[in-house]
């Protein structure tokens, strides 16, 4: 534990956290959107966070200083891409009104107080509060813990860890970021982050195998089903930032019919492309390894976050390797591209550029 506790202060801007659920809601059939709220030192450094980072989230109570989780249903920490981090949150989803202008007590299913103030909106103190939010998919006994937390209820984490997306130099570039199942969340920080350094050319693709199981709150009722390849504010996590996206659904119950990166090179083929597109995708293997390659084929900059299986998440376990190709060094530069290495998603990634990855040996997440 100690070994652990060093590695995990090698960099400054990250730590051990308890911070308390300040919100959680459903999204469509099979997500949930979890809000945490961090003063202190646990604020100051989230503050700085960058999309594509992550954090680890112990799935039960920890009381004796360990680190380690002894009470809930999991014994390590799961790991969650963060889908924002912000100084305030709009309780009951995106239009309702903000949380400090919301009056009149409201309860969750658990009888909590939603606008109690002694909880993690408490702002008595002049802390300032970070907001973290955390969109997860009820997949074992880890998330559905998560889903029973009740708002005020305390919840431990590691982060934030791993390294973030790469913004191009020119803030005029073309952005794509695609997204497919959990993998969208990350792209939601990060159209955040690009719309707020001046980066107006975004626009958002999201994948999903059906209607109710998109990562995020779709916006249905304005939503023009006769242009399904025509960018939109579906998606309400990118429309707080201003960002338009276009939904694919492989069942067609929403959007476009067919894979996300087929809606993507649809839409490519038929407004252009050209080395100032940057491409940004977050999701399952075979989604990013046809994103990779469709950004090959048309000489796109592509960055993917990768999703791996592991259990510390600050590069000790060493169990969510991946095998890339090596880069020109300037002490070598004639061997760059021949030889390979491999590189950890938790430490090292999860962002890593595509053509670097060895795609027909990465392991598939099932």
């Amino acid at each position: 534990m100690e070994y652990c506790q060093k590695n995990l202060e090698k960099t400054a801007q990250r730590g051990e956290f308890t911070g308390q659920i300040a919100d959680q809601r459903s999204l469509g059939s099979d997500h949930k959107l979890m809000i945490i709220g961090l003063t202190g030192r646990g604020a100051e450094i989230f503050r700085q966070a960058k999309a594509g980072q992550f954090v680890q989230i112990s799935c039960g109570n920890i009381t004796d200083g360990s680190g380690i989780n002894k009470s809930g249903p999991t014994l390590l920490r799961r790991p969650f891409s963060m889908a924002g981090v912000r100084r305030e949150f709009y309780r009951g989803g995106i239009g309702a009104k903000r949380e400090d202008e919301i009056l009149g007590g409201v309860q969750n299913d658990k009888g909590v107080d939603q606008n109690d103030k002694s909880g993690a909106q408490n702002n008595e103190g002049g802390d300032e509060i970070i907001y973290v939010e955390i969109i997860y998919r009820l997949v074992g006994p880890g998330t559905n813990w998560m889903a029973g937390r009740g708002i005020g209820e305390e919840i431990n984490l590691l982060g934030p860890l791993g390294n973030g997306f790469t913004p191009p130099d020119d803030r005029k570039s073309k952005i794509i970021l695609a997204g497919g199942g959990v993998g969208l969340p990350p792209l939601y920080f990060w159209a955040d982050q690009l719309v707020e350094a001046g980066y107006e050319n975004v626009v958002g693709f999201a994948g999903a195998q059906g209607k109710d199981l998109f990562a995020g709150e779709l916006n249905k009722d304005d939503y023009d089903a006769s242009e399904p390849l025509q960018s939109q504010m579906v998606i309400k996590q990118w429309a707080r930032s201003g960002t338009c996206c276009i939904a694919a659904t492989e069942d067609g119950s929403f959007g476009f019919t067919g894979s996300v990166v087929e809606a993507l090179e649809r839409f490519i083929d038929a407004h252009g492309d050209g080395p100032e597109t940057y491409l940004y995708a977050c999701g399952p293997y075979g989604m990013l390894k046809a994103a990779a390659e469709a950004a090959q084929r048309r000489k796109m900059v592509c960055q993917v976050c990768m999703e791996a299986y592991m259990a510390c998440g600050i590069g000790v376990c060493q169990s969510c390797a991946v095998l890339v190709r090596e880069k020109p060094s300037p002490a070598s530069p004639h061997k760059g591209g021949q030889g390979t290495q491999y590189k950890l998603v938790c430490s090292n990634g999860p962002v890593f550029d595509a053509e670097e990855v060895v795609w027909e040996l990465v392991k598939t997440r099932r």
